[in-house]
């Protein structure tokens, strides 16, 4: 994957919110006119309505692994990572089924839009290892994870299907262009990839083959 050219915005500000509590991290996100974010040190799922300017519903994520912060490498300090894909909004999170295995590994779980509620037929527990990759991506309900070989380039070497449950390595290239790709994430509504590039955004085209 070769970046297309910057993405550049309209700065001004045509609205604020003040949230009643501080998020955590980069994993936040904006869908179906809420703002979802993980209360700042707490285990919290928190919906926000943009339109009522209000907490609209919250959860526990109680499977919530015991890690040290900074689980999604680029993506800061991150314990819980909201994404959208066609299929909705999920949540992903590192847990492990006892607290003395070395390592944890990923759970990506589709989340309930309106009361945060998960479903144990929608909720899959990949192989994919604390600090294993840098950066992760979920296009049509498959997860893609890249391994950074170094600053200018990675690989896309590990993909869950949620859909059959199988694992594969694409082995796909994702290239840099400037110095080193942070922050990774697909945007369902003009399916792009969104990356932060030493501090300019860059977008990827996103071919899809039925």
């Amino acid at each position: 994957m070769e970046p297309t050219d910057n993405a550049y915005f309209d700065c001004r500000w045509s609205n604020t919110y003040k949230l009643p509590s501080s998020w955590m991290g980069t994993g936040h996100a904006v869908y179906n006119g809420s703002f979802y974010y993980n209360k700042a040190y707490t285990r919290n799922l928190i919906r926000y309505d943009l339109r009522l300017r209000a907490v609209a519903s919250w959860t526990a994520l109680d499977e919530l692994g015991s890690g040290s912060a900074g689980t999604f490498g680029w993506k800061g300090y991150s314990e819980v990572d909201f994404t959208v894909d066609e299929g909705g909004l999920w949540v992903a999170y590192f847990s492990s089924d006892f607290d003395y295995l070395p390592e944890e590994v990923l759970v990506l779980s589709r989340l309930d839009p309106v009361d945060l509620t998960t479903r144990k037929e929608t909720t899959w527990k990949t192989q994919l290892r604390r600090a294993s990759y840098r950066n992760y991506f979920l296009i049509c309900g498959v997860l893609y994870a890249v391994g950074l070989q170094g600053q200018r380039e990675g690989t896309v070497s590990y993909a869950f299907d949620t859909h059959t449950g199988s694992e594969s390595d694409p082995g796909l290239r994702i290239h840099s262009k400037y110095s080193y790709l942070t922050q990774i994430d697909y945007n369902p509504n003009d399916k792009l990839l969104y990356a932060w590039d030493n501090g300019f955004q860059v977008t990827y085209d996103v071919m899809f083959i039925y």
